[in-house]
């Protein structure tokens, strides 16, 4: 009989501490939740596991109910950081995409929810973080550097003013180029990105919190990219129509050459891309691209670097043949030329078939650098050569 009763009250001892727990869980969703720029965080820390519990769908739901609250919510995105280890990346995008769609179920648009799979420092243990953006924003969070023939922005496309160096922008503005012309735009958390031809983006969120960490948000909208993303802590991350890439200190291109198809290329540190189907890892020195249906593929090597053979310094002239080493596998090749090595003044970009192209007769007098980067088939940008300078003597010169 006593051994009855003791059984009886360690049950009754074990169901009534499981009911507090449940009740504290309920009434102090993950361990509390502020709202903040950008960003949820919360009091304890959400774990891959217990994310998937009872507490995580307490906390989840509340999660749901705090986005609901913004009416001017515009995205959100679910990062699992994790090691750097394939088993931790493959649950990590697993417990991801669950987040999302239990966010989707309490009443988030499960068409603005978005996933990634950013890498932990080596100190750092796996946990679910949410970052949101917001259609609002007027304060300054980027500046044009420079620019190369005609550049646009502002705050409705369609309706877009002339930009030059010095120009700033707010969260909600747009920047367009247009045929022949590039900018370089430096966002407040010290990130670059330079802007191809015949592109579209719009800034999005940059914020920095009171500790210094970002959260960064760039929806690219059309055409090319290249970003560095400076070694700040917090995510930083690309949105295109169909895709999110997503990095912390790495030096990348993004293009969306069309609706509903996207392309990255890494040329150093290692990126979070895919699509509504499935997240991947593209090291440096490869690249990968996500169909229309979200799905991306596995990632292929890019090409490498062409070597320059001439002119690597003095003179060269209207019609003389800027000439490079072949590349195996190169389907065509980008010759860009400026007036200075970041290629933003007085840019030219020249396309050809062959491992030689002539100096244009549109050069003006004076020093111009030059660079080639070779393209696959499939429009894949490889790694850029060294850079080299060459001089355009006057037309009346000896």
């Amino acid at each position: 009989m006593k051994t009855e009763r003791t059984v009886i009250g360690v049950v009754g001892l074990a169901l009534t501490l499981l009911l507090s727990g449940a009740a504290q869980a309920a009434s102090n969703p993950c361990g509390g939740i502020k709202m903040g720029e950008g960003a949820l965080s919360f009091g304890d820390r959400l774990t891959l596991d217990a994310a998937k519990g009872p507490e995580g769908e307490v906390c989840l739901k509340a999660v749901a109910a705090e986005l609901l609250k913004l009416p001017s919510l515009q995205t959100v995105t679910i990062a699992a950081r994790v090691p750097n280890d394939k088993s931790m990346r493959d649950k990590g995008l697993e417990v991801a995409n669950f987040v999302a769609d239990r966010l989707a179920a309490n009443g988030i648009a499960r068409s603005i929810v978005s996933t990634v799979v950013p890498m932990a420092r080596p100190d750092e243990k796996d946990a679910i973080y949410v970052a949101f953006v917001e259609r609002r924003s007027a304060r300054s969070v980027a500046q044009i550097q420079t620019v190369s023939g005609r550049v646009f922005a502002g705050h409705q496309l369609g309706q877009l003013r002339d930009a030059g160096p010095g120009m700033l922008l707010s969260g909600s503005d747009y920047l367009e180029t247009g045929k022949g012309s590039v900018a370089l735009l430096k966002l407040l958390d010290d990130s670059h990105v330079y802007l191809f031809e015949n592109s579209a983006l719009r800034v999005g969120q940059v914020d920095i919190d009171g500790n210094g960490r970002r959260n960064v948000q760039v929806h690219m909208l059309r055409g090319e990219a290249a970003v560095l993303a400076s070694e700040r802590e917090g995510p930083f991350y690309i949105v295109t129509g169909n895709a999110i890439a997503g990095v912390r200190g790495t030096i990348f291109r993004i293009a969306q050459p069309e609706a509903n198809k996207s392309r990255v290329e890494t040329l150093g540190g290692t990126v979070t891309f895919g699509g509504k189907n499935a997240n991947i890892f593209v090291p440096e020195g490869k690249g990968s691209r996500v169909d229309h249906k979200g799905t991306p593929e596995e990632p292929r090597p890019l090409l490498v670097s062409p070597t320059p053979e001439w002119p690597l310094m003095g003179r060269a002239s209207e019609g003389d043949l800027l000439r490079w080493v072949p590349v195996l596998e190169a389907n065509k090749y980008r010759i860009e030329i400026a007036k200075n090595a970041q290629f933003t003044e007085g840019w030219t970009v020249l396309e050809a078939n062959i491992a030689k192209v002539p100096v244009p007769g549109t050069l003006a007098a004076g020093k111009w650098f030059w660079r080639v980067t070779g393209l696959d088939v499939d429009g894949f940008v490889g790694y850029p050569s060294k850079i080299y300078a060459f001089t355009v003597p006057p037309s009346n010169g000896p």
